[in-house]
């Protein structure tokens, strides 16, 4: 049953739960299985590429970012399926707008990898 108080769970309760959102989502959303996948290279990269720490920080920080407002997507999706049953104009622009901030944040994150990434491929070449 759900527990409205939050004084009596404990930590690791509270991290159960979540790593139980994060399990739900890589299982529901895809995208969150590409942005892992994208994380891993681009931090890969970072590293055979020599990138400096603030560099490095800016890709972790945008990539984050952008796996965080997933999170927040698939928790509107989610309470939006829960309240509206039916097709409802609200609850298309709630879930649109929440997709755009993904689609935002993505944006901002590749054009992050290629402003760090270009110079020093240009430099192997």
């Amino acid at each position: 049953m759900f527990n409205r108080s939050r004084r009596n769970k404990s930590s690791k309760d509270r991290l159960g739960n979540c790593l139980n959102g994060i399990n739900y989502a890589i299982e529901k959303e895809q995208n969150l299985i590409y942005i892992m996948a994208f994380v891993v290279v681009v931090l890969g990269l970072a590293v055979v590429l020599k990138v400096n720490t603030s560099e490095i920080l800016a890709l972790v920080i945008t990539s984050g970012l952008t796996f965080c407002l997933e999170l927040v997507n698939t928790a509107i999706e989610a309470v939006t399926d829960l309240a509206y049953s039916r097709e409802n104009d609200l609850a298309k622009i709630s879930k649109d707008s929440a997709g755009a901030s993904v689609f935002i944040m993505t944006v901002i994150t590749i054009i992050t990898v290629l402003i760090i990434f270009i110079p020093k491929i240009i430099e192997l070449i």
